[in-house]
């Protein structure tokens, strides 16, 4: 998995990983005086560095909330603002953003995350990541409690054509067609 497992424990690894990849360049970037060319370089080097391994994370809503304050803390990095000087210009997310010209992480790791699902459902010689999407385990007592998110129910929640509650055509259906998997990524990520 990533850098952010299942399971969430990892606290200051992403940000440390991130403030790392974010120093190497912080000498080019206070030299660079075109915001655009500072953004390029931030989506090309930081960017990855933040999302390393995010097609097979399970995207939990914590875990959202963790990549979008650390992302926001390296953008204000490289805009030169400390989160004070945020709160006290009353400067929200998006005018950091427009200031920072830099891509939302979050519909970079969907787009990610999508194109690993249609590249593993397009396969048909039975390796183990499309053997494990269509895997069902049986003779296991299931634990008490709410079941873990996987990281197809994403997919099959926010992909899977449905009239009402009826399920119509499911995501692994979809993905297997490339022309209509590349609408649904630019439908979704757009």
């Amino acid at each position: 998995m990533g850098c952010c497992g299942d399971d969430g424990d990892d606290d200051g690894g992403l940000e440390q990983k991130n403030r790392a990849a974010l120093n190497n360049i912080k000498n080019t970037t206070d030299a660079l005086t075109c915001p655009k060319i500072r953004a390029q370089l931030f989506d090309s080097i930081v960017l990855p560095a933040l999302t390393y391994g995010s097609e097979t994370w399970t995207f939990t809503k914590a875990l959202s909330e963790r990549v979008r304050i650390t992302h926001a803390a390296l953008e204000r990095k490289l805009v030169g603002i400390t989160l004070t000087e945020q709160r006290e210009k009353d400067l929200h997310r998006e005018d950091i953003r427009k200031m920072s010209q830099v891509k939302d992480p979050l519909v970079f790791i969907a787009n990610r995350k999508l194109g690993w699902a249609g590249h593993v459902m397009r396969r048909n010689d039975n390796r183990w990541t499309t053997l494990l999407q269509e895997w069902i385990p049986r003779n296991e007592k299931r634990p008490v409690g709410r079941p873990p998110m996987r990281w197809a129910d994403s997919l099959r929640k926010e992909i899977s054509v449905r009239q009402g509650t009826q399920l119509i055509e499911p995501w692994s259906t979809i993905a297997k067609d490339r022309k209509k998997w590349i609408a649904v990524i630019r439908a979704h990520t757009n």
